[in-house]
């Protein structure tokens, strides 16, 4: 029922899943190591039958399985997120691609929150 209202994207008709699978290390020297998921969500090995790339609209990594696309499987992509690092306050998002940002308590005791958001 919603499928039909739901707006081409450039990811085609289909949401695009962001999963919450890329993990960044700070090395000693100060750089930082990307590393991303070994297997896709059904399990296929990266290094054998997936890549690992850059999508520039969300400014986010993605992971394309190759196999689960040969499959048939309308899910083969991901955009990957790292949510222990890629966070920022609201004073210091950039509004380009797709963020998570900090937002703090209205009162002082009251939990926080992360909103995901996406172009500001």
């Amino acid at each position: 029922m919603f499928e039909a209202r739901r707006p081409s994207s450039e990811f085609g008709s289909t949401d695009l899943p962001v999963r919450p699978a890329l993990r960044h290390e700070l090395n000693p020297d100060g750089s930082l190591t990307i590393h991303p998921p070994r297997h896709c969500p059904r399990q296929h090995p990266v290094p054998d039958s997936g890549s690992f790339s850059w999508i520039v609209a969300l400014h986010l990594h993605a992971l394309d399985c190759h196999r689960c696309r040969d499959e048939g499987n309308t899910e083969h992509q991901w955009a990957l997120i790292d949510p222990a690092y890629e966070q920022a306050d609201v004073e210091e998002a950039t509004r380009a691609g797709l963020e998570l940002l900090v937002v703090p308590p209205d009162e002082g005791a009251r939990p926080g929150r992360i909103e995901l958001h996406l172009d500001g």
